[in-house]
C-alpha cells in the first residue's frame, strides 16, 4: 500500500515541484488548492494514478479525514511575501496564521508547516540559526511566526523556514528576486539596484522540495522543531554579478 501525502496549496510554486518529487518517491499525493493562479498546474499531473486533486478554498470550511494511510499533511497555503500581505493583511492573518491554528488542532495530525527565513527580520552580517530570536519586519513574517507558535502549541509538527526560492516550476513566479533580475537582464538589459550590499538567503525550489520529502520520510525524528532550509547567501551585488556573467551587456 502506498502512503498518501496531503499538500494544502499543492498547485503553487513550491507545491507543484514538491508533487513531482513525492510522486517520484512512490507516494500518493492529494493536492488541495483553490486554483488562485489558474488550472494549468494541476493539469500537469492529470493521468497519474497516484495523484488526486481536490478543488477547495480552505477558508470557506475545512474538514480533513486523516485515514490510516495518510502519512503526513504539508501546509503550503499562504498569502506569500511582503507586498501581497501588506495589500491584504486580513486575508494574510486568516490564511497564514488562523488556518494553521485550526489545522494543528486536528487529532493525530502529522503536520509540516511552510515557514520562512523572513521570521528573522533584517540581520545583515549576522548568522541565523534556528535558535536565533525572531524579529519580523513585515505582516508576512508576523503571520508566519504566529503560525509556528500555534502549531507547536497544539501538535508536534515540523516548521521549515525556507529562504527565498528560485528556479523553474509548473506554477512559475516572476516576482522572486532572482527571476525578476534575470527578466530585467533579458527584456530591459538594465537594472537600477538599491542597497546592493543587502544580503539574502536563497535556495533552488527543487532543494526546497527535497527538504520536504526528507521531513516526510523522517517525521518522527524531526517533529517538534523548526529548521532553516537554505543553500546560498548572496548580496544583491553578488547576485547581479552572477547574472552579468551570463549577460555581459547587462547594465546595472
Amino acid at each position: 500500500m502506498k502512503h498518501k501525502v496531503i499538500i494544502i496549496g499543492g498547485c503553487g510554486y513550491i507545491g507543484s515541484v514538491l508533487t513531482s518529487h513525492l510522486l517520484a518517491e512512490g507516494f500518493e499525493v492529494i493536492a488541495i488548492d483553490n486554483l488562485t493562479h489558474g488550472v494549468m498546474t494541476q493539469l500537469y499531473f492529470q493521468g497519474n494514478s497516484s495523484y488526486q486533486f481536490i478543488y477547495k478554498d480552505v477558508l470557506d470550511s475545512f474538514y480533513l479525514n486523516l485515514a490510516s494511510d495518510v502519512w503526513v499533511v504539508i501546509n503550503l497555503a499562504a498569502v506569500v511575501g511582503y507586498p501581497a500581505c501588506k495589500a491584504k493583511p486580513k486575508l494574510a492573518k486568516e490564511l497564514n496564521y488562523k488556518f494553521v491554528e485550526t489545522l494543528a488542532q486536528i487529532p493525530n495530525i502529522k503536520l509540516i508547516q511552510a515557514s520562512t527565513c523572513s521570521n528573522y527580520g533584517a540581520r545583515v552580517g549576522s548568522k541565523c540559526t534556528e535558535d536565533t530570536s525572531m524579529s519580523s519586519l513585515s505582516v508576512y513574517g508576523d503571520t508566519k511566526i504566529d503560525a509556528e507558535k500555534a502549531m507547536f502549541d497544539n501538535c508536534d509538527g515540523i516548521a521549515l523556514r525556507a529562504a527565498t526560492g528560485y528556479g523553474i516550476s509548473p506554477r512559475m513566479r516572476i516576482d522572486l528576486m532572482v527571476h525578476e533580475f534575470i527578466l530585467k537582464a533579458i527584456k530591459d538589459n538594465s537594472l537600477v539596484l538599491y542597497e546592493s550590499h543587502y544580503k539574502r538567503a536563497f535556495i533552488h525550489v527543487s532543494d526546497i522540495a527535497k527538504a520536504y520529502v526528507h521531513a516526510v520520510k523522517n517525521f518522527d525524528v524531526l517533529k517538534g522543531k523548526a529548521y532553516n532550509v537554505v543553500t546560498e547567501n548572496f548580496s544583491k551585488k553578488d547576485l547581479v554579478d552572477i547574472i552579468k556573467s551570463r549577460f555581459p551587456n547587462f547594465y546595472v
